[in-house]
């Protein structure tokens, strides 16, 4: 599973002195904290991290540890290259012994992160200690849980969230279970606001990248409404590519397990919109190739195919399609949606998809709220004594201030169109008392509503609009 470039990398200008150029700078804790990283590797360049430990600790192991951390990245794999172990060891130590100081974890713990950010799978060397240690009151484990329990800066905190999901990842669930399950919810948790150890959408997103591979955690994860997290990071952060790309690999990661499925085909989760519209403003091939591999994993799925053709994917995947896309697999991704979204576009356009929505009593804007759909199906909505007619006028007087003015507005262009193409539109609105409801529209708050309201009694005034435009 190939695992995000360092977007981190790229954040100074400012060359070595940074910080970007050791193990600590490659920490996805300092992203976009430039100047706090820099402060930290001073220091520890300056060698008096262990200042108030000298008594306590062996003088080897102190050495050992200020030479790593004075040392530059290239050194520091060459360090881990020939006493990895050692290296691993040394750092769980001071963990687990030294974790209540507030300065020295402010460098051990997002160096540590660092490290494993460059070549997770040296995590094997935590995992041996951990099992090593398993009979011990303390160990590696309890102490970073620990950590995330007491009072830290914000980036001992997401440094710490991020090793422990990745320690945990590697552990068996039918052992550990607790644990994971304990840190999941931490995770869910921590996006609350007034939360005591809150951390950014980019940090939550980061350490469940690593927990969503294992079966039991994605189900705990969606049946706890993890999704509605995701879902809220690509609305609140939907302009931030990282925090997206962290965002859309989770999704990414949930989508192949067949459970995850109803979760995204959800409309009023908004994922698959959020998705399309994350992709529409940043228009990255990485969030690309996450995007549309989701999508293909839901393609069985006709709930989830509907969601898309009304979000507007068919345009964005023709838009997309007309560029270059370098990579091969993100290319037939993109070109098997298309084929299958076309396909579908008539079922998706349907009469019945249409009864469905309204039925729902939450509108779309999307396909069947279009011209083409109403000069094709107007004759339909005759069925019943024009039952699904009176269903739209009804929604004019939506009050759940979430859906309102979209149904509103969308009540709005439908009743217009529906004067445009039936020869008795204009009759039928008017005894079912929709003028008077729509003139009452124009001095909606909304500008979409309004505009719309005011389009659909023009429509209203004509008795025969297509004699009118003939």
């Amino acid at each position: 599973m190939a695992f995000a470039p360092n977007p981190i990398s790229s954040q100074s200008s400012s060359g070595h002195s940074s910080g970007r150029d050791t193990f600590t700078g490659l920490s996805l804790a300092f992203y976009a904290k430039d100047q706090t990283l820099r402060e930290i590797t001073e220091s520890a360049q300056k060698g008096t991290l262990f200042s108030g430990h000298v008594g306590s600790l062996q003088p080897d192991l102190v050495n050992k540890f200020t030479q790593f951390s004075k040392s530059k990245l290239d050194s520091q794999r060459q360090t881990l290259k020939e006493s990895a172990e050692a290296v691993y060891n040394t750092f769980a130590e001071l963990i687990e012994r030294l974790h209540n100081d507030y300065h020295l974890m402010l460098y051990v713990i997002p160096t540590l992160d660092g490290m494993l950010f460059d070549d997770r799978k040296q995590i094997a060397y935590l995992v041996k200690r951990l099992q090593d240690q398993e009979t011990k009151e303390i160990n590696i484990m309890k102490r970073l849980s620990f950590i995330l329990q007491g009072e830290h800066d914000s980036i001992v905190y997401e440094a710490t969230a991020r090793v422990l999901s990745i320690l945990l990842s590697e552990l068996d669930p039918k052992v550990y279970w607790l644990h994971q399950e304990n840190h999941i919810n931490f995770l869910m948790m921590a996006d609350k606001k007034g939360e005591k150890r809150q951390l950014r959408e980019y940090a939550i997103a980061n350490s469940l990248v690593n927990l969503l591979r294992l079966e039991s955690l994605s189900k705990h994860f969606l049946k706890a409404g993890g999704i509605e997290i995701l879902s809220k990071n690509l609305q609140n952060q939907g302009t931030d590519i990282q925090t997206s790309y962290y965002t859309f690999f989770c999704l990414w990661l949930l989508s192949f397990e067949e459970f995850s499925v109803k979760y995204f085909a959800d409309p009023a989760l908004l994922v698959i919109k959020r998705m399309i519209q994350v992709m529409q403003s940043l228009s990255k091939e990485k969030l690309i190739r996450l995007g549309y591999s989701t999508f293909r994993n839901l393609s069985n799925s006709a709930e989830a195919l509907e969601l898309m053709v009304d979000n507007g994917l068919i345009k964005v995947t023709s838009n997309i399609l007309k560029s270059i896309i370098k990579d091969k697999e993100t290319k037939d991704d993109v070109e098997f949606i298309d084929s299958v979204l076309e396909k579908n576009l008539k079922v998706l356009t349907s009469f019945e998809k249409y009864c469905k929505e309204v039925n729902s009593t939450i509108f779309e804007w999307g396909p069947i709220h279009t011209e083409r759909f109403w000069r094709e199906n107007v004759k339909k909505f005759e069925e019943n004594d024009f039952f699904y007619i009176k269903k739209i006028v009804s929604l004019l007087h939506t009050e759940k201030a979430e859906f309102k003015h979209k149904n509103q507005a969308i009540a709005c262009f439908d009743l217009g169109e529906f004067c445009r193409f039936h020869p008795f539109g204009k009759n039928i609105l008017e005894k079912l008392g929709a003028k008077e409801v729509l003139m009452d529209l124009f001095n909606s708050s909304n500008s979409t509503v309004k505009e719309n309201a005011i389009l659909a009694i023009q429509k209203m005034m004509i008795n025969n609009w297509q004699a009118a435009s003939a």
